[in-house]
């Protein structure tokens, strides 16, 4: 589907490049390794990724084409977090099911709001840069934290 896909991407929470990653020592040298969490959100993400795009018919864009991907972040507490140690995991684990390289995604945070029954984030897609997902898109999320 060429231009918008209707309705969300919900996803569980990735997590963040603080713990997404950790540095192992191999010999003599040292390595960066994905951590079992980042691994199993990865999976998690493209199974959900999947399924939404068969129901939606979004087709990934052609290489080169820019995709606005706008969510909105539940979280589980009031704790402080910052949404920009979210976007790496989450571009990842979409490439190559949802777009083919994340460097053409232009993620734009929406909102936030705190779900403990159901921390999460909902993603709404679309090639048209200038499109604006309408407010039943963000499950009624609040703009604040």
């Amino acid at each position: 589907m060429a231009g918008v896909a209707g309705g969300r991407l919900v996803l569980p929470l990735p997590p963040t490049g603080n713990t997404s990653h950790r540095v192992v020592r191999a010999g003599a040298r040292l390595a960066v390794v994905t951590t079992p969490q980042a691994r199993a959100f990865r999976e998690e993400a493209g199974w959900r990724a999947r399924a939404w795009r068969g129901r939606t018919g979004w087709r990934p864009p052609e290489a080169g084409a820019p995709v606005a991907l706008w969510f909105w972040v539940f979280w589980p507490d009031r704790r402080r977090r910052d949404v920009a140690n979210l976007i790496p995991e989450l571009l990842n684990a979409l490439e190559g099911v949802l777009y083919a390289d994340d460097r053409w995604v232009l993620p734009r945070a929406a909102a936030m709001a705190v779900d403990p029954a159901a921390p999460r984030v909902e993603c709404w897609l679309s090639t048209d840069l200038a499109a604006w997902p309408p407010a039943e898109e963000a499950g009624g999320a609040e703009q604040g934290g």
